[in-house]
This record gives structure tokens, C-alpha cells and sequence, in this order.
């Protein structure tokens, strides 16, 4: 009976320890990812404000704004051809600012 009620115990304290190591290892995890996104995003701010200023407005509307490139281009009194160009030149700009890889698939960030 000793050795089964002891058996029990380590089991139960075992499994207890698990559960707290497999508790922090997700709490390293989800301050990891935080971390990262933050220095991601810090990373895009930077290489926003370094484009001319009719792509980054033309981006930010696009893609923080939500807005639709006829939306933008209604907006900000652009032909929609020319916000277009505006995205497409300062989405590759980007790209290289961050370091190759694409923008839209997430290579670079």
C-alpha cells in the first residue's frame, strides 16, 4: 500500500511539474512571438519613412487604412493608375529595404 500511495505521489508531482514547464514554455513562446512582431513591425516603420512620401501615404491607406487602391485614389485626388504605381514601386521598395524575400508572403518580415 506504502509503495502504491508513493508511486502516486511522483506521478502526481511529476505530472504537476510537466504541466508548469509545458505553462512556462508557453509563456516563453507567446513573449517570443510578441517580441518578434514588435521588432517586425518596428522594421516596416522604419522602411515606411524612408519611401517618398506619395508611396508611403498610398501603402498606408492601402494596407493599415484598409482602403482599396479606387479608394485611395478618390482620397487622395490621384488618378488610379498613378496609386497603382505608387503601391507596386513602393511594395518592391520595401522589399529591398527589408532584405530581399517578399513583402506579401512574409519572407522578409
Amino acid at each position: 500500500m506504502r509503495r502504491e500511495e508513493s508511486l502516486r505521489r511522483r506521478r502526481a508531482q511529476a505530472t504537476e511539474q510537466f504541466a508548469i514547464d509545458r505553462g512556462a514554455h508557453e509563456v516563453a513562446h507567446a513573449v517570443y512571438d510578441k517580441v518578434w512582431s514588435t521588432l517586425r513591425g518596428e522594421r516596416v516603420r522604419e522602411a515606411l519613412h524612408k519611401l517618398p512620401d506619395p508611396q508611403r501615404e498610398a501603402l498606408v491607406l492601402a494596407y493599415f487604412g484598409g482602403y482599396t487602391q479606387r479608394e485611395v485614389a478618390a482620397l487622395t485626388d490621384t488618378p488610379l493608375g498613378t496609386v497603382k504605381t505608387r503601391m507596386l514601386t513602393g511594395m518592391r521598395r520595401l522589399r529591398d529595404l527589408l532584405g530581399g524575400g517578399s513583402v506579401t508572403d512574409g519572407g522578409a518580415l
